[in-house]
């Protein structure tokens, strides 16, 4: 057979064969453009998830001056933005620094200081947020939060007061239980409240209070017993205390009514709801005297 015999007969197969690569090649570099499409969009989505936390200026009034003049202190507060361009300087205001946050993180102040500043009516205590930084997200629980106390002067000192944050499946998170430390001043010793620990809890809800008592109910005092040979128990009371708000602020209780629409009250009286003890404990002890003494132990708070 001629080699021009065969290509006439063949033909056909040989220009189906060369269409079916042209087809193979072409589906490839589609499909090669849409991985390249896709893998542009999913970075351009991972870019605008980026968070970015920074310190923003926020003035706020604390008196008046000698001159008459409004004293304003730049206090600043934290939030989420990425501006274009950015310096970090924290000492210029109108150019915050910025941290870049990863997901679920939150955007807070992690440091602060006690501004104190002085006006007609003397001197007024302002807290001014430092530094702002992203914090991850967790469920309820005391975070360190420091303040700088004193600032300027011989007496400056950092603290760590603490801070409840954190997720509750109903409530919110809040602290539960406090604590107090001295600390130098130009005056002598002050004393400061600190947050010692959190829990979710209402907005009004029992708050955890110590009271240490010394306890001579189980002392045998003899004749020829001296005073300072006695040693009494020491008992801590987890005496509580009630703290917050309560929503509905008051509540009335209708005195006179209207006898033709017994739903009209023509004579109320409201009375406010106030957070406070509904359920006790009482604990008995006795003195070095031998004297019957009891003391109070809150169980649970509620809005009266």
């Amino acid at each position: 057979m001629r080699i021009n015999d065969f290509f006439t007969k063949n033909w056909y197969q040989i220009f189906f064969f060369i269409v079916l690569i042209e087809c193979e090649n072409l589906f490839q570099v589609n499909g090669d453009s849409k991985a390249e499409k896709k893998d542009s969009t999913a970075s351009v989505s991972e870019t605008n998830k980026v968070i970015c936390c920074a310190r923003h200026e926020k003035l706020v009034s604390v008196g008046v001056g000698i001159s008459g003049e409004t004293i304003k202190v730049d206090a600043g507060y934290c939030k989420n933005y990425c501006p274009r361009q950015f310096y970090d300087d924290p000492g210029d205001p109108s150019r915050p620094a910025v941290t870049k946050c990863k997901p679920n993180t939150n955007c807070r102040p992690r440091t602060s200081r006690i501004d104190r500043v002085s006006t007609i009516k003397g001197f007024q205590s302002v807290e001014v947020v430092e530094t702002c930084d992203c914090l991850p997200v967790h469920t309820c629980r005391r975070d360190p939060y420091s303040q700088i106390l004193h600032v300027g002067t011989p007496y400056q000192v950092e603290i760590d007061v603490g801070v409840c944050v954190g997720w509750c499946k109903t409530n919110s998170c809040r602290a539960s239980r406090n604590a107090s430390i001295s600390v130098r001043g130009p005056n002598g010793e002050e004393v400061y409240q600190i947050i010692d620990r959190c829990s979710c809890a209402s907005s009004c809800y029992r708050m955890d209070h110590i009271e240490t008592i010394l306890d001579f109910s189980r002392i045998e005092i003899k004749d020829n017993m001296k005073i300072a040979d006695v040693r009494p128990n020491v008992k801590e009371i987890n005496v509580g205390k009630c703290i917050g708000k309560c929503s509905n602020s008051t509540t009335e209780s209708c005195l006179l009514r209207d006898k033709r629409n017994p739903l009209k009250c023509l004579a109320g009286l409201y009375k406010e709801n106030n957070c406070i003890p509904v359920k006790f404990r009482v604990h008995e002890y006795r003195t070095r005297r031998g004297l019957k003494r009891e003391i109070i132990q809150i169980a649970q708070c509620a809005c009266v």
